[in-house]
């Protein structure tokens, strides 16, 4: 069994140093067990599988527009869709959202249930979210401008 702190439990971080109480470990610079050597994103380890977020909000949907209280829900979700799921190769399914289900009828619920199922049953087929590949990135990561 290998000890907790080792880079195979730290493989995304770089120049970490856990201090034990019997020891200390530095993890090397370049630890890239799972995701270095080109296997994130469009060329992750989940390449060819789908995810998807699906939540309950508490607020109406204006609450969460571009001009609304907390912004939109896709920037709010952008460090799990993209940092997460994308960067570990997953096709991000667009998030299946329930807002304010605190304040909804029972009828109201059972029709979110409803869709929810349907949903789940057609996740093979449900849109993504569209996100630019590796090959469109320059040597420095910023993606390059497209030609008219």
């Amino acid at each position: 069994m290998s000890p907790v702190g080792t880079s195979r439990h730290f493989c995304a971080m770089r120049n970490l140093v856990a201090i034990g109480a019997k020891r200390s470990l530095v993890i090397p610079q370049q630890s890239s067990a799972l995701y270095g050597g080109g296997k994130w994103y469009d060329r992750g380890v989940f390449r060819g599988k789908r995810a998807m977020c699906a939540l309950t909000i508490g607020g109406p949907p204006s609450m969460y527009s571009e001009a609304g209280l907390n912004g939109s829900i896709s920037s709010i979700l952008f460090p799990i869709n993209h940092g997460m799921l994308y960067f570990t190769g997953f096709a991000v399914i667009e998030p299946f959202l329930v807002h304010a289900p605190a304040r909804m009828s029972q009828e109201a619920r059972v029709a979110e249930l409803a869709r929810y199922r349907a949903r789940i049953l057609g996740l093979a087929s449900a849109p993504t979210i569209s996100y630019p590949v590796l090959d469109d990135y320059d040597a420095n990561y910023v993606l390059r401008t497209k030609s008219p």
